[in-house]
């Protein structure tokens, strides 16, 4: 079980049962134990690679009876909830979820699972919402956060359907862990930028700037050869454009001649909109399209502060040279290593180690 943590965020009990269109949350009882078992026995596969307790050890009845009593009266004390999910027309268990005070006294995380036969429903995302929802009707609750392990993605895209924005990545154990809070900006999305969508964009880079120079660079780039369709997305609101992020394409210069490579410039937000989430979740959303297309490393000039949060590291430190303006520090110059760099040999890593060669759309750009 998820014992608590932090004592401050109890306000009271928490409900017993939670019920959104198609499932049902509810405090797990005795009468469990045998739909418990052969949830998790079939999902072991599913569910080792992420979740520490999943055993090929059986709980015997003695365990899932410690395990009830504890839970329950940690909802009736209101220190931590934990939930088996039901579907609501049949019964089924399909899994098991919870609100955990593991961090500030303002701050609820959400954890969950869903056994392997009842995977590509929806329901992981109806439970992130109906938790999130019962979250923040708890008194001096303001903030939800889910997190989870860097390689899974699926989890990731769960969070971004819900309403989370992007907040961070941290090591935990040497493992990458990506944390996510609650935008609560119901109805955001993230998609790939259409032309219908270029006014608005133009709008919203000049505003979030305070220039037209960046919006400009949007356009020079989306002429240029160097344009990626695919790597270009927009933050859309109730039928707004609200962010927008890109992608391009840059060349190392190295010894073995030039090396095309990627680059991230620039990330614009709509000013009313900054401080939250919408811009780490487009970085998030255009690094796992730049990672799924192949993409080795991705490039920038940036706040080392803002975006080490995503994995970015000093270009220097990784054989790269990025020639920054007198007036930036050398270290906002960086690089992110994404999966397919370590899949190559020393050679091939040597080829993306130079100066970093930015293209003619960037010349008028100060």
């Amino acid at each position: 079980m998820n014992s608590p943590s932090n004592d401050d965020v109890a306000a009271g009990p928490f409900a017993e049962r939670l019920v959104g269109p198609r499932l049902t949350l509810r405090a797990w009882t005795g009468h469990d134990a045998d739909s418990y078992r052969q949830l998790v026995a079939a999902s072991l596969d599913h569910l080792q690679p992420w979740m520490t307790w999943a055993s090929d050890t059986p709980k015997s009845d003695e365990e899932i009876a410690v395990f009830v009593e504890e839970t329950q009266a940690n909802l009736a004390a209101g220190s931590d909830a934990v939930y088996a999910v039901e579907r609501s027309d049949t019964g089924e268990i399909v899994g098991g979820c919870g609100l955990h005070p593991r961090g500030p006294a303002n701050t609820l995380d959400i954890g969950y699972w869903i056994g392997a036969p009842f995977i590509r429903r929806g329901y992981a995302r109806e439970i992130v919402e109906v938790l999130t929802a019962a979250a923040l009707d708890r008194p001096g609750v303001d903030t939800v956060r889910i997190s989870h392990d860097a390689t899974n993605v699926a989890s990731g895209r769960v969070a971004a359907s819900a309403g989370f924005g992007f907040a961070r990545q941290l090591i935990e154990n040497d493992q990458r862990v990506w944390m996510w809070r609650f935008m609560n900006l119901p109805g955001i999305s993230f998609r790939l930028e259409q032309p219908s969508d270029h006014v608005a964009i133009r709008q919203v880079v000049a505003a979030a700037f305070g220039s037209e120079a960046e919006a400009g660079l949007v356009e020079a780039i989306r002429a240029s050869e160097h344009y990626r369709p695919e790597l270009a997305l927009v933050a859309e609101l109730e039928g707004d454009i609200i962010g927008h992020i890109m992608i391009s394409g840059c060349t190392i210069a190295a010894e073995q001649g030039r090396r095309p490579i990627v680059m991230l410039s620039p990330l614009a937000v709509a000013p009313e909109y900054q401080g939250k989430g919408v811009g780490g979740s487009l970085v998030r959303c255009a690094l796992d399209r730049a990672e799924a297309g192949g993409e080795p490393l991705v490039i920038l000039e940036g706040a080392p502060r803002y975006y080490g949060r995503f994995g970015f590291e000093a270009a220097s430190e990784h054989g790269l040279t990025v020639h920054v303006p007198d007036w930036a520090p050398p270290e906002a110059g960086q690089v992110v290593l994404l999966s397919g760099y370590h899949q190559l040999d020393d050679s091939q890593k040597g080829e993306l180690r130079g100066d970093v060669v930015y293209p003619e759309a960037f010349d008028d750009l100060d």
